[in-house]
């Protein structure tokens, strides 16, 4: 190509430069498609490649010799660039076959650079399409070193089996190790076993493996929870994979150190669960035996009641002027109904036994006067009524009283209730018997306080704070 020579040092320089460029591209392309083993290039497209790599070459020797030496070109690389024909054909060829557009443009622009084709400025032309092979060769490069890095090759995949976290060893049917990765080979010399040790027999190993300072081991199953001390907890297991018809031995170590402490800080809590789930079922026993004594002690204390009051009534009665007859007359209802008095409820109504009380008493001729109402606060009302029934009864019966006074007293704060009666005062200390500690528990229970005075008569003085609201 004479016409070569009419152009400016400086251009051939320039394309010179760049076609050599190409050229380092190129063949490191087909290097790389020569290397990659994975995958079958069909022979076309490679043929094409190396005879893009030969027109490369044949173009910057005809470039350069220009500047070398003068008509060289002309007399012995004319006959060279029939070469071209064949990436041509070879284009059209995979357009047709494989249906790939790129090298029919090799094609269109190879095509009239041959030297059957003279026409003006066709070094341009030929200068041009070099310069599109140029880039061409850079983008076609850049994308197979994407799709190398993309795809599995049989570095990728070592590379894979080395940076996996866990331990993996792969071993033949006759028990030669094919591939162990640090993390596994780690393990074993952690565990004193020797990583050439025949596959088959490395499970073995592990089975026997016994409990000691620096190792634990727990069978799971078909699995082996190994803890080793400063290298966690693995979990071990042993399979045999059929690949092409041919048996592997696999074995695997997965790390579940983290699951393993939560599994331990689980049990360690279920123990203490189970501790005090032992705890609260021994409370509950005592609760209920400490119910049962308290309702024991209230039924006591209502029998003492009852019958304090019953035989206090006869025992005036029996004191009084009134013939046999009228006696067994009043007292007969009060024996009839003793047995339900007893049995009854503790939660009756507090209005009625204050009622009944006051119905009873006046058999005896004794007036039990009340000033005031009864709490609204029925629990409050209840132990008022059974404080009025053991203070009536007592005033009978020690200070052989005719009338007890009663006042319910009440302010934002407290309930308040004072029994007084007109009997003899006693002149000795008071000794509490079983009727007033019974009624000192009912108050304290409520967190009140039970007052009991001599002066100006006897009393007793009973206060019993409110409940506050949220």
């Amino acid at each position: 190509m004479i016409e070569l020579y009419g152009l400016a040092p400086i251009i051939r320089i320039f394309f010179s430069t760049l076609l050599f460029i190409a050229i380092s591209l190129q063949t490191i392309r087909l290097l790389l498609l020569l290397s990659h083993k994975e995958y079958k290039i069909p022979w076309a497209f490679l043929s094409h490649e190396i005879f893009m790599l030969a027109h490369l070459i044949l173009a910057i020797m005809l470039v350069t010799i220009t500047l070398l030496q003068r008509n060289i070109a002309a007399g012995y690389f004319y006959e060279f660039r029939f070469i071209d024909v064949i990436p041509v054909i070879l284009g059209l060829w995979i357009m047709l076959k494989h249906r790939k557009q790129e090298q029919l443009v090799c094609s269109i622009l190879l095509l009239p650079t041959l030297p059957i084709y003279t026409f003006a400025y066709s070094q341009y032309f030929f200068l041009f399409s070099n310069l599109y092979f140029v880039f061409r060769s850079a983008v076609l490069l850049d994308m197979e070193w994407h799709r190398i890095k993309g795809s599995i090759t049989r570095l990728s995949v070592k590379e894979a089996v080395d940076l996996f976290p866990g331990g993996i060893l792969y071993g033949d049917g006759k028990g030669r190790t094919l591939i162990a990765n640090p993390t596994m080979n780690r393990l074993l010399s952690a565990l004193a076993i020797q990583s050439a040790t025949d596959a088959v027999l490395l499970w073995e190993s592990l089975m026997k493996i016994q409990d000691s300072y620096n190792v634990s081991v727990r069978a799971l199953d078909d699995k082996l929870l190994i803890r080793i001390r400063n290298a966690g907890t693995w979990l071990f297991s042993n399979q045999t994979i059929i690949i092409k018809k041919k048996s592997y031995l696999q074995l695997l170590a997965i790390d579940i150190t983290d699951e393993d402490v939560l599994t331990r800080e689980m049990e360690q809590s279920n123990k203490k669960l189970e501790e005090l789930g032992r705890e609260l079922s021994s409370a509950i026993k005592n609760i209920e035996q400490l119910e049962q004594e308290r309702e024991i002690l209230r039924m006591k204390t209502r029998v003492h009641d009852i019958l304090g009051q019953r035989l206090s009534i006869l025992s005036r009665l029996l004191e009084s002027d009134i013939t046999a007859q009228d006696i067994i007359n009043k007292f007969k209802p009060l024996l009839t109904d003793l047995t339900q008095a007893i049995t009854e409820t503790i939660d009756i109504s507090p209005q009625y036994l204050l009622s009944s009380l006051t119905h009873s008493f006046s058999l005896i001729g004794t007036g039990i006067h009340i000033k005031g109402t009864l709490p609204e606060a029925q629990e409050v009302a209840g132990v008022f009524a059974e404080v009025i029934r053991e203070c009536a009864t007592n005033a009978v019966r020690h200070a052989d009283a005719g009338n007890v006074y009663v006042e319910f007293l009440e302010n934002d704060e407290e309930y308040r209730l004072l029994v007084q009666n007109d009997g003899t005062t006693p002149s000795d200390p008071i000794v509490e018997g079983g009727g007033v500690p019974g009624m000192r528990r009912q108050v304290y229970e409520l967190g009140g306080a039970f007052e009991i005075g001599l002066l100006p008569q006897y009393y007793i003085h009973i206060r019993i704070p409110k409940k506050q609201k949220g």
